[in-house]
């Protein structure tokens, strides 16, 4: 039927008129690293997208020789084509998929963080002035899962809607129709206000949304549920947002992907130590809440300050962070930032030599940011970072981060960057302080340049510790690198 498909799909290209716009893009994207011991990392990425009228095709091809996760690979993971026009899209072969924020389902693709939870098979959507219809039919990589969904949106108003999601999971089988062993039915519903006044005070505008469902699995003990919040306004000048998610055992999975991915409630840093905190979510069993508030009292100054807890379905805690940021003249010459940060993170229990500890962290963190104007077109940037960490299982401990960077518009950079620990020997020796395993000291040499438009070239030479990379609620960890990075990305 697929073959079917994709035939008719492409015996409407030379169908169409000879005035239709027509575009190629090509892109690619290659790692290369060696390391001091010689071992070799080869990471490449080839996407081939083509759009000729209402008709789209697209073509992905990896090659990891092997890549970070030492796992060899090669050959083309994504292939499908499409027609749309102004009111339907219909999608044949490799596809993603959102449902609302996700609670239901998210399928995507996110290169730093290594996931890929594409299905293959059919997606149809249609799109009015009062509403959207979306549905799809695909099997995992593997073949061994088969997902059906649709998802509806209604636009009651201006100012308000109502959707709802239904998503089904079940083997793959050849002898016949099987049951579905997973069912989640999700809805939502978004109200925007426009500005108004409460007590001489002007509020707004100001947004509601509300997702929330079931998902139920054989026996009563694996059935979940899940709810999320958020709401935001603006209050003389501030504006402020709160987010409340409810999470029991609402994940996804087939094949060891994730294949729906709720709002995180948490904060993504742009601060490399508080980066390397980012709290993962766990879709089955977490709680939680965020607010924060956005304030900039005159131009040359804003202010940020933001709360976070996450903890278990039966209260045991796994984050609690408080963080306040200034940028001050940040329409001058010479914009500056400022953070400090608590974060205290849960990281499960240890065993040691005097029996069993809870892996509690606390991470005191501050830092500063300033950038210059140089002579003509050259500008520099210097930051430093400064974070004490204590805890029963791993002491204390200090990080340091300074990065100087000197750059040229458009298109040139030179960063040097250098991250030092004050760890003992004894504190190198803990299993669960890895990061510390070998070195208490990091430096490298990075360099950035635009070689011509859509041609990038980024190569890094030095070390630098273990971290994290995290995006909604998904991280991954990175490993100690020392040696030599090149990355080259082009587009044509």
């Amino acid at each position: 039927m697929r073959m079917i498909l994709f035939l008719a799909l492409f015996a409407a290209l030379p169908a169409s008129s000879p005035s239709a716009p027509t575009s190629l893009s090509v892109g690619n994207s290659l790692r290369y690293a060696l390391s001091e011991t010689n071992e070799e990392i080869l990471e490449d990425y080839f996407d081939v997208d083509l759009t000729r009228g209402s008709f789209l095709a697209r073509l992905r091809y990896e090659a990891f020789q092997p890549s970070e996760e030492k796992r060899d690979r090669e050959g083309v993971v994504f292939r499908a084509a499409g027609v749309a026009t102004r009111w339907a899209t219909l999608w044949v072969g490799d596809f993603y998929e959102l449902f609302g924020r996700g609670i239901a389902f998210h399928g995507y693709e996110d290169r730093d963080l290594r996931v890929d939870t594409s299905l293959d098979g059919l997606r149809l959507g249609l799109e009015g002035a009062r509403g959207s219809l979306k549905a799809f039919s695909g099997r995992t990589p593997g073949k061994t899962t088969v997902f059906h969904g649709i998802d509806g949106e209604a636009r009651l108003a201006s100012w308000a809607f109502l959707g709802g999601s239904y998503v089904s999971r079940r083997p793959t089988s050849t002898t016949g129709y099987v049951s579905p062993d997973l069912e989640l039915g999700v809805g939502r519903a978004g109200v925007r206000v426009e500005p108004w006044r409460l007590l001489g005070v002007t509020l707004g505008p100001s947004e509601v949304y509300l997702e929330g469902g079931e998902r139920s699995k054989g026996e009563a003990r694996d059935r979940g549920r899940g709810l999320f919040l958020s709401g935001g306004t603006v209050v003389a000048g501030a504006a402020v947002g709160v987010e409340y998610k409810d999470y029991s055992h609402m994940s996804l999975t087939a094949e060891g992907r994730e294949y729906a991915s709720p709002p995180p409630a948490t904060l993504e840093h742009g601060w490399t130590l508080l980066a390397r905190h980012a709290h993962e979510l766990d879709a089955n069993d977490e709680e939680g809440f965020l607010g924060r508030v956005e304030w900039q009292p005159v131009p040359m100054l804003g202010l940020t300050a933001a709360y976070v807890t996450a903890e278990r379905q039966d209260g045991e805690p796994l984050l609690i962070e408080a963080m306040v940021e200034t940028r001050v003249a940040e329409r001058l010459a010479t914009p500056l930032a400022v953070v400090g940060a608590w974060t205290e993170e849960s990281l499960g229990t240890v065993v040691t030599a005097s029996g069993t500890l809870e892996d509690t962290r606390r991470h005191l963190t501050v830092g500063g940011e300033v950038s210059f104007p140089l002579r003509g077109a050259w500008s520099g940037r210097l930051t430093y970072e400064h974070q004490h960490t204590e805890g029963d299982a791993v002491g204390e401990f200090d990080l340091d981060r300074v990065e100087a960077e000197l750059s040229r518009a458009p298109g040139l950079s030179l960063a040097m960057v250098g991250e030092f620990s004050n760890v003992s020997d004894v504190q190198r020796g803990l299993p669960w302080l890895k990061t510390f395993a070998d070195e208490t000291a990091w430096f490298s040499l990075q360099g950035v340049i635009d070689v011509a438009a859509g041609h990038q070239v980024r190569v890094m030479v030095g070390s630098r510790p273990e971290g994290k990379v995290c995006a909604g609620g998904a991280c991954r960890k990175v490993p100690a690198f020392k040696g030599i990075e090149v990355i080259a990305t082009s587009v044509f």
